[in-house]
């Protein structure tokens, strides 16, 4: 429970004297005068914002600072912890705060405004988009959803707030209002996200490529659900009336308090330079160690059924704010380095078994197919009769955003009109499992890690070596669709057109500018994540690779560029053409040939 947690101007003074209530309570039972020690420690834990659930951390403090021995204290005190504490949980209720009963986190308590926030329509579209998107066609686990997510990135964002008050032994590391934008900023930082996730993302850069959209022609070509989120977020204000009591909310930012939450969800800004560190709670732009990340891997894993051994605790508790280059980071203790690695590791493998599942990759490309057919044929968002959008379009618009769920999917499914009849086809092949085929897949990643290397020692910015490598992997697309292309030359049934590359890109750490060095690698993943020595606080440093002592990570895993070949058989299914069948393994036997 967070005695610390900000609230609303109205009920301050009810609080101070709710606690005083609490006081003479204890007072009472033990029929003492005030310098009772049972009270007097109850005192000292709310001056100095030691939680309730901290009793024993309160003893030991308050025994070295009054310097007194109480025997059997804890004992006697924590007896009374299930009155004190629900007595705070019904006066927290009666001001507007609310627990959520959550399958991963326990109970959620939430700030009144972000109760406020989740109950609206605009947050309440979440419910209905899933988190992991296609890959529920595969897991029947994985039937979470993006509401659920964003509640729990809400409650972490709080804990690590509180973790970093309590490490650093300074309650005004992190302002009450920092925190409150902190756990709005998580509650609110996938409100953008489209029907199906990131497969919306997929389908917008189909769809405009397909209308042959550029950046000449004034169209954004690649959409990203992060501006997204900051674009709903002004129109759940707007639409329910919440702005001025976000800023009454949080004083201290007073009106820029709503550029300051559109910050912490992009993973940047200026507001609050002197504090980076704010910045690399929800999105860390830095290190990729965030706990957007921390509830993902954890969510995930659970309902998906992929263990892991990370535990995103050991790190909270472990976590510091130190100088680094001039600028105020987050870093961790050198031994949780072990941790850190773990955290590499469930990633990889939760994108390896689940979000790059070669099933999940043919039924993420048949929706996509399916809504590219749709939006073609003239499938449309209405959001009133004189406002219709285009569904490829639509997400551009947050009244039509607002709207939009996987329910587009089924939409299309049940419709009845013969314009849809190709995409309807497509949708039903995936309830039937009847799914396109993967043909081939190949690991890229050594060839193209050398290719990196090179970009590196030519590159002098983070921006041109990205692009570099993006172009590398464009090339390695490009020749795989030439060796396609040679053999579709020599078949009957298999056409160039039918087929698809998705080439994956995946790194174990997150690439980014040494701000020292000016330079970016790839090859540690713990570039960029400072550990402190507990016996030098005011001291951080970077490790290497080397430090680590774990089992030997190839390179090809660090940098993975993984190539899936799926055949897009719309007009003539392999399952009802056996010659067709054949035909593909001889496809596959000779592309094979051609990559070894």
């Amino acid at each position: 429970m967070d005695l610390s947690m900000p609230l609303q101007k109205k009920v301050t003074e009810d609080l101070n004297s709710f606690f005083s209530n609490m006081l003479q309570y204890l007072q009472k039972i033990y029929d003492v005068r005030d310098d009772n020690p049972y009270a007097s420690l109850a005192a000292f834990s709310l001056q100095e914002g030691i939680e309730f659930k901290d009793f024993e951390k309160a003893i030991e403090v308050f025994q070295l600072s009054e310097n007194v021995c109480i025997d059997d204290l804890y004992e006697e005190f924590t007896s009374h912890r299930y009155y004190l504490c629900n007595s705070v949980n019904r006066y927290e209720m009666s001001t507007g705060y609310k627990v959520f009963n959550d399958c991963v986190h326990g109970h959620i308590n939430l700030h009144p405004l972000c109760v406020r926030i989740v109950d609206t329509p605009q947050f309440q579209r979440l419910r209905n988009v899933k988190q992991v998107g296609p890959v529920y066609f595969v897991y029947p686990g994985a039937s979470h959803n993006r509401f659920e997510h964003s509640l729990g990135v809400c409650h972490l964002a709080g804990k690590m707030v509180d973790a970093l008050r309590k490490s650093c032994n300074d309650q005004s590391i992190v302002t009450d209002d920092e925190k409150l934008c902190l756990e709005i900023a998580g509650l609110c930082h996938d409100l953008g996200h489209g029907p199906f996730s990131h497969t919306w993302e997929k389908f917008i850069d189909v769809a405009r490529n397909k209308e042959g959209m550029s950046e000449t022609s004034g169209a954004v070509v690649s959409w990203k659900h992060e501006e997204g989120s900051v674009q709903m977020f002004e129109y759940l204000l707007e639409q329910n009336k919440l702005r001025d009591a976000l800023v009454e909310a949080v004083p201290e930012l007073k009106d820029k308090a709503v550029e300051f939450i559109k910050e912490l969800i992009r993973g940047k800004g200026t507001l609050k330079s002197d504090k980076k560190f704010l910045y690399q709670i929800i999105s860390n732009k830095d290190n990729g160690i965030d706990v957007d990340r921390f509830e993902y891997f954890l969510r995930d894993g659970r309902q998906l059924n992929i263990s892991s051994s990370f535990d995103y605790n050991r790190l909270l508790e472990f976590c510091y704010v130190i100088e680094v280059h001039g600028e105020k980071c987050i870093c961790f203790r050198n031994k949780e380095r072990h941790s850190l690695y773990e955290m590499f590791q469930v990633r990889v493998n939760l994108y390896h078994k689940a979000y790059c599942h070669h099933v999940a990759q043919c039924i993420e490309q048949m929706v996509i197919d399916a809504f590219v057919e749709a939006d073609r044929k003239g499938y449309k968002i209405r959001v009133s009769n004189d406002k219709v959008y285009q569904l490829s379009e639509a997400h551009c618009h947050s009244e039509a955003l607002s709207r939009m769920t996987d329910h587009i999917f089924y939409d299309i499914l049940y419709s009845t009109e013969e314009d849809y009849e190709q995409a309807r086809e497509l949708l039903h092949r995936i309830l039937k499992r009847d799914l396109y085929k993967v043909v081939a897949y190949k690991n890229f990643s050594t060839k193209l890690l050398k290719e990196k290397e090179k970009a590196i020692e030519t590159c002098s910015s983070v921006a041109e070596i990205d692009k570099e490598v993006k172009e590398r992997i464009k090339e390695c697309k490009l020749g795989v669709e030439k060796d396609i292309k040679q053999i579709c030359e020599r078949m009957t049934y298999c056409k160039f057109e039918q087929f698809k590359v998705v080439m994956t890109k995946l790194d174990m750490g997150v690439e980014m500018e040494d701000a020292v060095r000016g330079t970016a690698e790839k090859k540690n993943p713990f570039n960029n994540i400072y550990f402190y020595d507990k016996n030098k606080l005011s001291e951080a440093r970077e490790i290497e690779w080397s430090d680590v002592p774990v089992f030997p990570v190839p390179e090809g895993s660090i940098f993975h560029v993984h190539g899936t070949v799926i055949y897009k058989d719309v007009d003539n299914p392999v399952s009802k053409n056996e010659t067709l069948k054949d035909e593909l393994e001889t496809f596959k036997a000779e592309l094979m040939k051609l990559w070894k």
